[in-house]
């Protein structure tokens, strides 16, 4: 904090209005009465957005342009409110007085946040009106707050612009990205080869490894559905591939053990959903282990290995990832084992079940599913081109994977030291550096 500049209490300069929640009986979506919120669930970046539920009953109200904080976790938050709002109990309102420029405030809480959330690594469930009353000020005077707001006015609205087109690139990338996926499971991005097998001949093939399979014992007993599939008017593809049904490319399809195991300090990893949606492969951060004992006796059911594929099946479902590593570990009921019976299948498989013609069968358009059934997945209808052209698609989505990777790292890089560059000014704003 500059010296020179008195430190006040925000009690002192500011008037604190701690939300009450209606009784339930009084909320609605369709727009009777006041504008509700309450929590932090509706705040943008710096002003409240657009209400999702009203109430006929008002209790504690907030006023526009009163800030808007977050009591309860995340504690700390702020937003602007841009009409009269009722508040429930997860927020408060902050009324600044003609002393404080409210825009001086609500930069100063923005920095405040870390300290109000936890002090020394504690992070505090939720802060009451004394508590928040009681959170001291640096009261520069009033020309001082109004120039300081004006430099950072201009510097967020730079980075705000900056922060937008690093977030369009990241998005057009990924979408560019999964248009050219869409087109090379179609047969559309890579050109057809006409001394390649066709895909009717890598059908024999691939029969005959799975009776071989079935013999050893690695798979069961072939279903009554044909390996092919009929799936007329969805999208056309080249001429010599085929549709196939999931399964039937596999010596098996099952799902993790369905019954929480007992945690161990260290041990085998355990890999929920969270494991697989944390970045674009396996991710072996935030583990938790089970036995060796435990892992031994779930794999006797579903053993994933190297070469395989996972799919997650509860949550958010139908994220795919090939297991590329050597790492033992052990899965929950909400992820699926596919294990192709041929494993030159498995590099072009993970993208066909990317693509939107088969996720489009994992989760119908308009649908809000939470959950997909093995016998829904073993079921899929997957585009089948021949195994030679399947190398040459896994080969050039490989690398268009990976020049996307790289896209959204720089953006993702990009964005954080926006976040950082607020941070420090906010930091030089609030120690008279600016």
């Amino acid at each position: 904090m500059k010296k020179g500049w008195p430190t006040k209490t925000l009690g002192d300069v500011c008037e604190v209005i701690a939300g009450q929640s209606p009784e339930g009986k009084f909320y609605n979506a369709e727009g009777k009465g006041m504008p509700f919120y309450q929590g932090k669930k509706d705040f943008g970046e710096k002003f409240i957005e657009a209400p999702t539920a009203w109430t006929t009953q008002t209790t504690k109200i907030a006023k526009e342009g009163d800030i808007l904080m977050s009591v309860r976790a995340p504690v700390g938050p702020v937003n602007f409110a841009t009409d009269e709002v009722c508040i429930g109990r997860g927020l408060a309102a902050i009324r600044s007085s003609d002393e404080l420029n409210r825009d001086f405030l609500f930069y100063q809480l923005w920095h405040l946040q870390p300290d109000i959330a936890g002090r020394e690594g504690a992070v505090f469930a939720s802060i009451n009106k004394a508590e928040i009353e009681a959170l001291p000020l640096a009261f520069a005077p009033l020309p001082e707050q109004q120039r300081i707001v004006g430099i950072l006015d201009e510097a967020f609205e730079g980075i705000a612009t900056a922060k937008a087109n690093a977030e369009r690139n990241l998005h057009n990338a990924r979408a560019l990205f999964e248009s050219l996926l869409n087109a090379a499971i179609q047969g559309e991005l890579i050109p057809q080869d006409s001394r390649d097998a066709s895909a009717a001949e890598l059908i024999v093939q691939i029969e005959k490894a799975r009776k071989i399979a079935i013999a050893q014992g690695r798979a069961k007993a072939e279903k009554s559905e044909p390996l092919e599939r009929k799936m007329d008017g969805v999208i056309k593809l080249p001429r010599n591939w085929k549709w196939a049904q999931l399964e039937s490319l596999t010596v098996g399809i099952s799902d993790g053990v369905h019954k929480k195991p007992h945690y161990v300090p260290t041990g085998i990893p355990f890999i929920t959903v969270k494991n697989l949606t944390a970045g674009p492969s396996i991710s072996f951060d935030e583990l938790n282990y089970v036995t060796r004992k435990d892992h031994e006796e779930f794999i006797k059911r579903t053993h994933p290995e190297k070469g395989d594929i996972l799919i997650t099946k509860d949550g958010t479902i139908g994220v795919v990832r090939l297991i590329d590593t050597d790492i033992e570990f052990s899965i929950f009921v909400s992820v699926a084992l596919i294990k192709p019976v041929m494993r030159e299948l498995a590099p072009y498989l993970v993208y066909a079940l990317r693509a939107s013609c088969v996720q489009s069968q994992i989760v119908p358009q308009g649908a809000a599913l939470k959950h997909l059934y093995l016998v829904d997945l073993r079921r899929l209808a997957i585009p089948l081109p021949s195994l030679k052209e399947q190398k040459r698609i896994a080969a050039a989505l490989d690398a268009l994977d990976e020049e996307t990777q790289r896209l959204a790292r720089l953006y993702e890089r990009k964005l954080a030291a926006l976040d950082e560059l607020k941070k420090s000014l906010l930091h030089q704003a609030f120690n008279g550096e600016l």
